[in-house]
Order: C-alpha cells, then structure tokens, then sequence
C-alpha cells in the first residue's frame, strides 16, 4: 500500500510514488507475487510502476481509485481503477466552497475484491443496488459485477 495523497500539511497534496521504496520491497520479498495498491497514480507513476512490473513478472498489477472512474488498462501489469463512488464536486469562484451534490454515473457505489485461484487471479468490481440522490438527477443502479482475470504465470 502506497500514501500518494496527503502530507504533513494535510492539504491533499498529490504525492508520487517512491519508486526506490518499491524497488527495494519488491527486492526484499523474491517469493511473492505483488499487487501495489494506492489511493492515487498520475500517468507519470503508471509509466515508471509499469517500467517495473516489464522488469519484474512478479508485479501483477497496480489498484487505485482516486478519479473515480471504473478502468482497467492492460500492460506488463494490469492497472486497475477500481472507482468506488463519485458525486462530482465543483467549487464556487473562489475555489474554497466545494458543492459534492452533483451525481456522475460512471462511477457509482461499488467496491473491488481480488481472488486468487490456482494460475489466475480474479479482479471483480461490483456495483451495489441504490437510490441516488443529486442536484442533478436521481437515478436507481441495479447491481452490476465486472471482472478481470490476471494471469500469474508471467515468467
């Protein structure tokens, strides 16, 4: 698990990834197979986590879900946005007053499990059944489970 947002100011700041950090856990652990997750990769840290898991077939795939936004992006290892739940947030002009109200339906309420078996591992992301409520509309989900088979035997 990777912090890559926040500081010790607390603002929320969006942080990269410490690539010698996971190199060196990686190194540490030679007999596990390796999933990274985080709150939050930019592009720039999916392509050098991606650079890592081409160098490494134990990297499986990297799980974060800050743009709320259900995504997998195949490659040396999968990256996986699990999602979760959005109301989109606007601010007024002066950027300090946030309105959470408005409901964006490509990424609703749901979580992300991973299942190991035998020589694949099994991402599911399931939407829950709900009523939701927003400024700009109110919608009902039925439920909804996608899944994502991960091959482990890269070597």
């Amino acid at each position: 698990m990777l912090d890559t947002f926040g500081n010790s100011a607390g603002n929320g700041e969006k942080l990269p990834v410490d690539l010698d950090w996971v190199r060196s856990e990686i190194a540490k652990y030679p007999e596990y197979r390796v999933v990274i997750c985080s709150h939050y990769f930019s592009n720039a840290d999916i392509a050098a986590l991606q650079e890592i898991a081409g160098q490494n077939s134990r990297v499986l795939a990297f799980f974060h879900g800050h743009t709320h936004q259900y995504e997998v992006i195949p490659g040396a290892a999968y990256v996986i946005n699990d999602g979760a739940v959005a109301y989109t947030a606007f601010t007024d002009v002066s950027g300090t007053v946030w309105n959470f109200g408005y409901l964006d339906l490509r990424s609703l309420w749901g979580y992300q499990i991973l299942e190991w078996s035998g020589d694949a591992a099994v991402t599911y992301r399931v939407l829950l059944t709900a009523d939701y409520q927003a400024t700009n509309m109110q919608y009902t989900v039925e439920s909804d489970i996608r899944q994502t088979e991960i091959p482990l035997g890269r070597d």
